[in-house]
C-alpha cells in the first residue's frame, strides 16, 4: 500500500512539475441567473480537466458587487497551456450577441480548445487555449464601402482565402458610419482571424482611381509571381472616391514584411511624379529589389508622391 502510495506521488509530482496556478476570471451574471453561471463554470471546469497535466483547484461563482455573481476558479496547467483572452467591441449588444453565438461553432472546426465566448454590453470577450502556437491578427482592411451588401461581399471572399490557408476566421463584420455631413451612410470591415506565426495576411492600401479601378491587374498579379509571393485577392473600395487594396499571403516568419513600402519625394505636378517613380523601379532593380506594385499618390492638385512597393530577390 505504501509502495502505491508513493508510486502515485511520484506521478503526480511527474505530471505537475513543469506546471504553474493559474486564475480565471469569466463571464458576470446577475443574482437572478446563477444557476445559468454554476452551468458554466462546470462546462469550463470540464474542458480544463480535459486537457493532459491540467485540474481545477478550486472556485465557483462568487459575488461580483452586490447583484452579481462572476465566474472565478484557479487550475494547474502545464505552462504551455493558457487562457488566451481575446476582447473587440461592436456597436450594439445585438450584434455583439450575434457573435457571441457563432464562436463555439467557429472552433469546433479548430484544433484550439473553446473556453468561453460572451458580451458585457458591446465588448466582446472570447477565451480559447491555444494548441496551435497561433496569433490572433486584425487584417486592418482600412477600407469603405457604400453598401453593406458589398461591403459583406468582399469579406465572404476573404473567409474564403483565410479558410484555404488553414487559418481561422473569428470576426467578419461590416460597422455602419455616417458621413461628415450626415447625410448618408458607409460602411468599414472589421475582420479577424487566427494563424500561425509564420502565415499572415498583409493590406497594401494601393491607388485612388476614378473608373479605371484594377486595371492594371494582370500586370500586378504577375510582377507579386515573379516576386514569388502569393497575392491572395484584390478588390476595390470607396464611398466617393474608390481605392485599389491587395492583399497577399506574407510567409516571411518576421515582424518586417515580405513586401516593404517607399514613399518619395512629393513633386508639384503630376507627369514629373511619373517620372520619378520609373526611375525609382530602375533604381531597385539595380539593387535586386522587384517592384510589385507602384503608383503616384495625389495629395491635393499640386502634391504627387511616388509610392514604390518592392520585396528583395
Amino acid at each position: 500500500m505504501k509502495a502505491l502510495i508513493v508510486s502515485l506521488l511520484l506521478l503526480s509530482t511527474a505530471a505537475f512539475a513543469d506546471s504553474s496556478i493559474r486564475e480565471y476570471q469569466g463571464q458576470v451574471f446577475s443574482l437572478e441567473n446563477q444557476a445559468q453561471c454554476e452551468q458554466e463554470f462546470s462546462r469550463i471546469s470540464n474542458v480544463i480537466n480535459s486537457i493532459e497535466g491540467a485540474m481545477v483547484i478550486d472556485g465557483g461563482c462568487q459575488m461580483y458587487g452586490d447583484r452579481f455573481v462572476q465566474i472565478n476558479m484557479k487550475y494547474e496547467a502545464p505552462i504551455t497551456t493558457y487562457i488566451d483572452r481575446f476582447r473587440h467591441q461592436f456597436k450594439s449588444s445585438e450584434v455583439c450577441e450575434a457573435q457571441a453565438a457563432l464562436s463555439s461553432t467557429i472552433f469546433s472546426q479548430s484544433k484550439n480548445l473553446f473556453i468561453a465566448s460572451f458580451c458585457q454590453g458591446r465588448t466582446y470577450r472570447f477565451d480559447y487555449i491555444d494548441n496551435t502556437y497561433s496569433v490572433m491578427r486584425n487584417l486592418g482592411l482600412n477600407a469603405q464601402f457604400k453598401t453593406e451588401a458589398q461591403c459583406m461581399g468582399e469579406l465572404k471572399k476573404i473567409e474564403k482565402v483565410v479558410a484555404d490557408y488553414g487559418m481561422t476566421t473569428l470576426i467578419s463584420n461590416c460597422r455602419e458610419f455616417e458621413t461628415i455631413r450626415r447625410d448618408g451612410k458607409y460602411y468599414r470591415p472589421e475582420f479577424f482571424y487566427l494563424s500561425v506565426y509564420s502565415k499572415k495576411l498583409n493590406v497594401i492600401r494601393g491607388r485612388e482611381v476614378q473608373n479605371n479601378c484594377l486595371s492594371q491587374r494582370t500586370t500586378i498579379e504577375r510582377d507579386f509571381a515573379d516576386a514569388d509571393i502569393r497575392l491572395s485577392h484584390q478588390f476595390c473600395s470607396g464611398y466617393e472616391s474608390v481605392r485599389e487594396f491587395l492583399v497577399y499571403l506574407d510567409e516571411s516568419a518576421s515582424v518586417i514584411p515580405a513586401i516593404k513600402e517607399y514613399k518619395g519625394t512629393t513633386y508639384a505636378d503630376a507627369q514629373t511624379c511619373e517620372q520619378k517613380r520609373g526611375d525609382i523601379i530602375a533604381v531597385f532593380t539595380q539593387t535586386k529589389k522587384m517592384t510589385v506594385y507602384s503608383y503616384c499618390e495625389k495629395r491635393g492638385e499640386s502634391r504627387h508622391t511616388p509610392m514604390v512597393y518592392y520585396a528583395r530577390k
